[in-house]
């Protein structure tokens, strides 16, 4: 309640808590605050959720993508003391935002779970989180277990620009990842679930997301 209040005062439009946990506080040496508690928000546009995604790594690293995002998705992210005392906020790439169109021509939620399903058939085994290949393990797979299924709004870049961003519906897969690697199980981010394969719900491409498969 008092980080959506926090979101509230500060007038930065409609967000939504996305995320809520408690960790062992490693950010500093005092005996009084041994846990935090972390929440994370993400901005709701036209009555959708950003979905949830990863965030982006070092944005100013070279990549191969000939367009990779560089801009960190916007996040909220609240540390609070047990006592509920707020001691870290992060706030990522507040935005403003425009509406340039509504659609209804988007996707059915049955062709993107088709869609989903013919992607993660044929997806490459090294795009879940761990590089097989390089590892030169004798035996491999990866197991991808569906645990929920999420719409709402995703972040993509506008092609043939460098800092131009619009929202768009979308769908995604959240679940977890198993790498069976010479008989040996393990799990691909902790074992926490994450984002598997978010779905531009417009024109079917898979969105670009730490951890998500190639199409």
């Amino acid at each position: 309640a008092k980080a959506e209040r926090i979101l509230k005062y500060m007038q930065l439009g409609q967000w939504q808590i996305s995320d809520a946990y408690v960790e062992l506080n490693t950010y500093t040496n005092t005996d009084i605050i041994l846990y935090e508690i972390c929440i994370q928000a993400v901005p709701v546009l036209e009555g959708g959720a950003d979905v949830r995604r990863g965030q982006h790594g070092n944005i100013n690293q070279a990549s191969e993508d000939p367009a990779p995002d560089n801009y960190y998705l916007t996040r909220a992210e609240f540390q609070f003391a047990p006592n509920g005392e707020l001691f870290g906020l992060d706030f990522r790439s507040p935005m403003d935002t425009t509406v340039v169109s509504r659609t209804n021509a988007v996707y059915s939620v049955a062709d993107l779970l088709k869609l989903a399903e013919e992607t993660l058939k044929n997806a490459d085994i090294n795009g879940f989180g761990w590089d097989v290949d390089e590892m030169e393990y004798e035996e491999a797979k990866c197991d991808v277990t569906i645990s929920d299924i999420q719409t709402g709004m995703a972040r993509v870049r506008v092609e043939s620009t460098e800092d131009t961003y619009q929202y768009v519906p979308a769908l995604s897969l959240i679940g977890t990842c198993t790498y069976t690697l010479d008989g040996y199980p393990v799990e691909s981010g902790n074992g926490n679930p994450q984002n598997i394969l978010p779905i531009n719900a417009i024109d079917g491409s898979i969105i670009d997301n730490p951890g998500a498969p190639e199409a």
